[in-house]
């Protein structure tokens, strides 16, 4: 009987602790089932391509769209390729002076970084690859949760991160002392009741 009693407490104990792990991002589309495939989906490989200008062929399954867009607060004008609009592989390209000048990617498709970094990668996640805690931005302004890599293994001349709260999981408030355009330490106290999480990477040429 005490046996039985004993057994039953490290039960109720097992799922009282289940029930208070935090809830998990939910992560991209699973990129490839094979490593030709993984690396189709990476911004490098794209890169790569659209330099040799066979990113047509390559990536001619995904649907084309050029367009203008306004950057830098509507200062600059420049020509932009939408590939797979509509789609959660969709990203853009624009380009300068006729030649490709950044991607940038947001939704939570197939795309990411050689390094493994994707749309709803955590901000634990991020520190890991980085080899160091990283900095960022606060929210809610232009650039929202813009992320400082700090001499860390990302290269910051090469790629643009920006990290967004899980806001559907967490309370109203949460963010109250992470807005603007103040610089936050990942390994400030409170960081985590955000719940980061990678929303916009950027590959510049």
């Amino acid at each position: 009987m005490k046996n039985f009693i004993l057994l039953l407490t490290v039960i109720l104990i097992a799922i009282s602790c289940k029930d208070k792990e935090p809830q998990i991002l939910e992560t991209s589309i699973p990129a490839a089932e094979n490593a030709q495939e993984a690396a189709y989906w990476t911004l490098e490989n794209l890169g790569t391509e659209i330099r040799n200008g066979s990113y047509k062929n390559t990536y001619h399954d995904l649907d084309m769209n050029e367009a203008s867009m306004n950057f830098e607060e509507g200062t600059v004008t420049r020509k932009v390729l939408f590939l797979g609009e509509g789609t959660s592989d969709e990203l853009l390209i624009s380009f300068e002076d006729g030649a490709a000048y950044k991607i940038y990617v947001s939704n939570r498709g197939r795309w990411r970084l050689e390094n493994g970094i994707q749309i709803g990668t955590s901000l634990e996640k991020l520190n890991e690859i980085n080899g160091t805690n990283v900095k960022f931005a606060g929210f809610e302004w232009d650039n929202s949760g813009y992320v400082l890599f700090e001499n860390g293994a990302i290269d910051k001349d090469r790629y643009s991160i920006s990290l967004s709260p899980n806001y559907d999981d967490i309370p109203q408030d949460a963010v109250t002392e992470f807005l603007g355009s103040t610089i936050y330490d990942s390994a400030s106290p409170n960081v985590e009741n955000l719940q980061l999480y990678v929303d916009r990477m950027i590959y510049k040429f």
